[in-house]
């Protein structure tokens, strides 16, 4: 839900997601078969059902989330319907025996209305569901994808991001420091607080008289931006 969420949200992981899925199908696919009356009868099939419009949305999801979840919709006398599955509702149900053979798969649809125990869900056989799994470890059932194992630098790009942004925004006016009287001359805490309230109304004043016991400086913090260079472009490559 994360991933996916992160997604629509980070134009960072869009790119990176968007370039591999175009990467993949940019030459378009085929249907290779030893059997060539099925490889005719497959290619005529992808043809009518416009499988291309399911092919990308099938591996974009497979590449953000690991895991990609086509259902088979069998219908009586008439083609297969497909329809793309939301990954993180997909559960792979294998064999208990230790041997770890999918037997089936079933969509968690969350608990009935009014219920706090009762959980919708929908069962599927092995050839029902149609998985794509990007980046398996182990004999595990699920792929991790192409984000989560860059998860943390993407973080933190975009939290250097948003911290470089605060601080920009923060700054962006150069600050005064006003320096009232002196040791020797000494003024009211009065006089400090009554010539703080002109500060914070100064809007677009830009000029200001007082007398030799005021002393107005302005603050310095450097080249904001340019302390967050370098991490960027480590994050970026």
């Amino acid at each position: 839900g994360d991933l996916l969420k992160l997604y629509t949200t980070s134009h960072i992981v869009q790119s990176i997601v968007d370039k591999y899925c175009d990467f993949i199908l940019g030459a378009g696919f085929y249907v290779y078969s030893d059997n060539k009356e099925a490889e005719k009868l497959i290619t005529e099939y992808f043809k009518l059902l416009n499988f291309d419009t399911i092919l990308r949305p099938w591996i974009r999801e497979a590449l953000l989330t690991g895991n990609g979840f086509i259902e088979i919709a069998e219908e009586q006398g008439k083609l297969a319907k497909l329809k793309l599955l939301t990954s993180k509702y997909m559960y792979v149900k294998r064999s208990k025996d230790g041997k770890g053979i999918i037997e089936g798969y079933t969509q968690y649809l969350g608990r009935l209305p009014g219920t706090q125990n009762i959980i919708t869900k929908v069962d599927f056989g092995v050839t029902e569901i149609a998985h794509l799994p990007i980046n398996k470890v182990g004999d595990c059932a699920y792929g991790t994808g192409i984000v989560l194992p860059n998860l943390r630098t993407i973080n933190n790009t975009l939290k250097a991001e948003d911290d470089m942004h605060m601080l920009l925004a923060r700054k962006a006016g150069a600050k005064y420091w006003v320096k009232l009287g002196s040791y020797e001359r000494p003024v009211s805490a009065a006089t400090v607080a009554n010539f703080g309230k002109q500060l914070e109304w100064q809007n677009n004043k830009h000029e200001w008289t007082t007398d030799h016991s005021a002393e107005i400086k302005l603050l310095d913090f450097g080249n904001i931006g340019e302390k967050f260079t370098y991490p960027l472009e480590y994050d970026e490559q």
